[in-house]
């Protein structure tokens, strides 16, 4: 797994912001088992996304989508099924912290997983992201690289474990060389990707592209204009039978510290690894004009 400190070293990430990561992924967790709407309200960022594979015996299956209202209303109505004093069992793992962005795993013993991505906004931490799957829908796999401790399916092989850092190599290059028909490959169709940018000084907002809008970005003469293959590391932070968490470092610096971070949830659709959820934020401190609101930009309306 990552060395966090490193990484907290590095960006000066507070004591207290790794804490307050762990404590919006807990009231996340703790509100829902309580019925409590106002604390999944106060834990999710508006744009929050959370999703699922919904699988069928007959071999169908299709991306499901809830957003903040929905989740916070199903919240509200009780839909959560029996709490940890039930004989079930919760932990919260942070994977990953870079800047503004954070990966972490949620572990309900006996249910499944959930990989969800925070990034910091103002001065809080909040939930952007969200990709769950059950045991009962989970491949029979070895236990968790992350939580080997947990009575869990087990990650699968290292050829499986190679598969997916394929698929991210995948991604990055062909964003990198402008090859829209590799990312498509490994990035499924209603793949979202979020990012902060600067608007206000010291302010910052969610920007979210879909598989439209970087398909056409990565299509067009200005981003073809600046392809060029950049020097990236690809670690698997977590798997869970067919979903697994991922970190791509792009920019190395001569020390080995990245200059921009994504986080991709990757999973397993008919045999292919393919990126759902991302969240990519940058080291502002090596400067990036490109992240302020109209640097350089024509918005239009």
């Amino acid at each position: 797994m990552t060395d966090i400190m490193a990484l907290t070293d590095r960006h000066q990430t507070q004591d207290s912001d790794m804490e307050a990561v762990r404590r919006v992924c807990e009231e996340y967790v703790e509100g829902w088992y309580a019925g409590d709407a106002g604390r999944i309200e106060r834990s999710v960022h508006p744009e929050f996304s959370k999703r699922y594979i919904r699988r069928f015996a007959s071999g169908a299956e299709f991306l499901e989508e809830i957003g903040a209202s929905k989740f916070i209303e199903w919240t509200a109505c009780g839909q959560s099924e029996g709490t940890p004093e039930d004989g079930r069992t919760v932990e919260v793992t942070i994977l990953d912290c870079f800047a503004r962005a954070a990966m972490a795993r949620v572990s309900y013993s006996p249910w499944g997983v959930e990989y969800l991505q925070l990034g910091k906004l103002g001065a809080s931490w909040k939930i952007v992201n969200a990709l769950s799957q059950a045991q009962d829908s989970a491949p029979a796999a070895p236990p968790s690289v992350a939580n080997s401790n947990l009575n869990e399916k087990p990650t699968g092989s290292e050829a499986d474990k190679d598969s997916i850092a394929e698929a991210v190599r995948d991604y990055g290059e062909g964003w990198c060389t402008g090859d829209v028909s590799r990312m498509a490959r490994v990035t499924h169709p209603q793949w979202s990707k979020k990012g902060f940018r600067l608007g206000r000084p010291g302010s910052f907002f969610l920007e979210s592209w879909g598989a439209d809008k970087m398909t056409a970005w990565v299509a067009s003469t200005e981003h073809q204009a600046t392809t060029v293959v950049q020097p990236m590391e690809i670690t698997v932070l977590d798997r869970y039978g067919d979903i697994a968490a991922t970190r791509l470092a792009w920019e190395l610096s001569a020390d080995g510290f990245p200059r921009d971070v994504d986080y991709l949830v990757v999973a397993k659709i008919k045999h292919q690894w393919r990126a759902i959820n991302i969240i990519w934020d940058s080291d502002r401190a090596q400067g990036d004009p490109d992240l302020t609101l109209g640097s350089g930009e024509t918005w239009q309306w």
